[in-house]
């Protein structure tokens, strides 16, 4: 599997000394040359990466833009399927709880902020067995683009950009309206996902009467459980099968846009999410504990959210800005997650144990935005600042109960009852920031500086619930603090096609209010968690540097990174026993320093541009390849992903009505892993092919299909769900991804 990945990278490598022969034979032989050159992936528009618009190519970093016909082609369903063509970017699946957030880079959770039009999405949070909410509240139709910025982005977005940024863009209406040039446009699609044997189906509206112009899109899905390649039943921990789920989402984007002239715009968007997913735990029947098994097991989740939000734009010339943007929202997000297990005690009596847990964040806020022009002589800035303020609430709650199953009784449950991990939490950001792109040497130099300031603090209430729920626990506090986050990029062009890049930028993210303050006491289980107001923020410097080229041949992006990462919270850590009380206890500390160093490539070629009989041909190929180090413990960092390679050949006719694509997608073993206490599971290496395609019937209709998984190949995606699990455990086919499976999506329009 190395040989097959060397050679992949040697015949992307070999990419610019082929594009320099071809430049010479531009001038050479210009009759040639296509009328209309073709875009190439460099070229695509990033409005996140610098906050405003910016060709990929004249960005001092890496960032990759997936546009709405991308989704579309890729049959993307969720999140995962996202990032699937995208090495060095994952989300894993956690199994009940569903998708997990984004890593990037080998930095994931919480540290890789997440917002959809600008505005946060909740964190995640879990504790004990029976909570974790995670941050899968998206639906991909809703989107017009994604795009995701590698590497620390402090210096514009603030606290949690410590790894990276995934920026959701919702659609507007005119991306449909100027389809056929009519001012209502209707379209309905439906698709169906083999891999989880799930239905979609979307009814999109938009209009437009005189100034005013709107938009209405429902997305509904339904389906189970995402089939792992094991093939035995069953119950228990030898279970090959995905335990099974039934789930389902609705999806609304709503917006209503009044623009009476190019100067003024008025937008207010709803947009709701609502998720529900019921499952068999079958994998857990049979699992013992202090002599107690578990006979049968069932879930029941849910997870919502809301977001309501006015933006203004204003364009016209003034001495402090040609463009001003506004925004003033409030998202309300909540996970409810209840358990059913019927336990058989030691004295073979049968209970029903019911646990409920809720995570509720709701962030509410504005911000502005200001872009200004200004030219000096021979040098032009381009002047982006503005600031930000925003509070995020908190708060959980916990609760359960034990009946005998015989007698209906309740019984003795004092971990059952309310309590909150921890108390009410109110986190306020105040932030400023200012970015400027100075562009000189005849635009062949630009230069990017940038700074951004953040105050954040906490305030924690106790409350009844919480206290009951952990008598004698210490007083919740409050917390403060302030951080500077500098960048500075550079983009040197060296002649029309080739460009060198570099980038330093800073990164942090500030102390979670659930490990500041976390509580709780278990004196069954002889151990209790206290709060830390002594964290400190984690911090991150980052440094790239990077070659592109980009031409009617296609593109090419070389990239090499540096990240060093400083006071990771190693969240609820044992810290030994009280004295007094006996217990053990753990709290969250500032420990863990990493380095993760890397390399990446990215390139496509335009195949028509060698011989006529490739028509219509092109070449992508993208590769990641990361090494990380916990340095507190001198060991691998487990979070980092095998190397991996994607490689493509597509066909898209001339007329635009069909075209496919062959993917091959190659990664290596997982041979690093933190084995200093005990022998972990690594992932093999593997190859898999995909098989894309579309059609387009008419004018009004097209099709997508595609097969995944083509040879029907076993494998594991390396994921924190596999990380500390043991060669032999049982649970490893359960945790293999899907076999072949068959994805086709239908769209009609008019």
């Amino acid at each position: 599997m190395k040989l097959r990945l060397v050679h992949a990278v040697l015949l992307l490598c070999i990419t610019p000394v082929t594009a320099q022969q071809i430049t010479e034979l531009e001038d050479a032989d210009p009759a040639t040359a296509p009328v209309a050159e073709l875009q190439t992936e460099l070229d695509q528009i990033s409005v996140t990466a610098t906050r405003s618009e910016r060709a990929v190519k004249d960005i001092a970093g890496t960032v990759s833009v997936l546009e709405e016909f991308e989704i579309e082609r890729q049959l993307a369903n969720d999140i995962s399927d996202l990032v699937r063509y995208e090495p060095g970017v994952t989300v894993d699946n956690s199994g009940r709880f569903g998708l997990t957030g984004f890593r990037i880079r080998g930095i994931g959770g919480d540290r890789v902020l997440t917002t959809i039009d600008g505005i946060r999405i909740a964190d995640e949070f879990s504790f004990g067995p029976f909570q974790d909410s995670n941050r899968d509240f998206i639906d991909l139709d809703a989107l017009k683009a994604v795009e995701i910025i590698r590497g620390p982005a402090s210096a514009l977005y603030g606290s949690d950009a410590i790894g990276g940024v995934v920026s959701f863009l919702t659609k507007d209406p005119e991306d449909y309206l100027g389809i056929f040039n009519k001012e209502v446009y209707i379209s309905a699609k439906a698709g169906y996902n083999g891999a989880s044997d799930s239905a979609l189906g979307t009814l999109t509206l938009a209009g437009k009467q005189q100034d005013l112009s709107g938009l209405f899109l429902y997305t509904r899905r339904d389906g189970h459980e995402t089939e792992s390649y094991g093939g035995l039943g069953g119950t228990g921990p030898t279970r090959e099968q995905a335990d099974p789920q039934d789930y389902t989402t609705d999806n609304v984007l709503a917006k209503l846009i009044y623009e009476p002239s190019e100067t003024h715009r008025l937008a207010f968007t709803l947009d709701h999410f609502q998720g529900d997913t019921d499952s068999e735990l079958l994998s857990s029947i049979g699992i013992s504990s202090r002599g107690v098994s578990i006979e049968d097991e069932s879930a029941h989740d849910e997870r919502e959210r809301t977001r309501y939000s006015l933006d203004y734009r204003l364009r016209t010339d003034t001495p402090v800005f040609d463009q001003l943007q506004f925004k003033l929202y409030r998202q309300d997000s909540q996970t409810d997650q209840h358990t059913s297990q019927l336990q058989r005690l030691t004295d073979g009596s049968l209970t029903r144990r019911s646990r409920d847990s809720s995570f509720e964040q709701n962030v509410q806020g504005t911000s502005i935005q200001l872009d200004k022009d200004i030219l000096a002589g021979t040098v032009s800035h381009h002047l982006v600042y503005g600031g930000e303020a925003y509070t995020i609430d908190g708060d959980n709650y916990r609760y359960g109960s034990t009946v005998d199953v015989l007698t209906g009784e309740p019984v003795d449950d004092s971990a059952g009852a309310p309590t909150r991990a921890f108390p009410l939490s109110e986190t306020t950001h105040y932030a400023a920031y200012v970015q400027d792109e100075i562009t000189l040497a005849d635009g062949r130099l630009t230069l990017t500086p940038g700074l951004r300031f953040d105050y954040f603090e906490l305030d924690a209430s106790s409350d009844p619930v919480y206290e009951s729920g952990n008598p004698g626990i210490a007083s919740p506090e409050d917390f403060d603090d302030t951080e500077f986050s500098p960048k500075f990029g550079a983009v040197f062009r060296l002649n029309d096609t080739w460009s060198i890049f570099g980038q330093y930028a800073q990164g942090f993210r500030a102390p979670p209010y659930d490990d500041i303050n976390v509580g709780f006491i278990n004196l069954v289980g002889g151990y209790t968690t206290v709060p830390n107001p002594n964290l400190k923020p984690e911090t991150s410097e980052g440094f790239e540097l990077g070659l592109r080229s980009t031409g009617r041949f296609g593109s090419l992006t070389l990239t090499g990174y540096y990240n060093e990462y400083e006071d990771f919270i190693e969240s609820l850590a044992p810290q030994g026993f009280d004295p007094v009380s006996g217990l053990l206890i753990f709290q969250s500390v500032n420990r863990a320093e990493v380095t993760i160093q890397g390399a990446e490539i990215k390139g496509e070629l335009f195949l028509d541009q060698f011989s006529e009989s490739l028509q219509d041909w092109r070449f992508n190929a993208a590769i990641a390849y990361a090494r990380g180090e916990d340095e507190t413990l001198d060991q691998p960092l487990n979070s980092i992903d095998p190397l991996q390679g994607v490689l493509g050949l597509s066909y898209d006719h001339a007329s635009g009505n069909w075209g496919g694509e062959l993917i091959w997608t190659l990664t290596a073993a997982k041979d690093r892993v933190d084995e200093s206490t005990t022998e972990q599971f690594k992932t093999p290496g593997y190859g898999i092919v995909d098989v894309l395609g579309y059609y387009r019937v008419s004018e009004h209709a097209e099709v997508n299909f595609g097969v995944f998984n083509l040879t029907d190949k076993e494998y594991w995606q390396w994921s924190e769900e596999l990380i500390g699990r043991s060669p032999d455990d049982p649970a490893l086919a359960r945790l293999t991804e899907p076999g072949r499976n068959f994805n086709i999506n239908f769209r009609t329009e008019w």
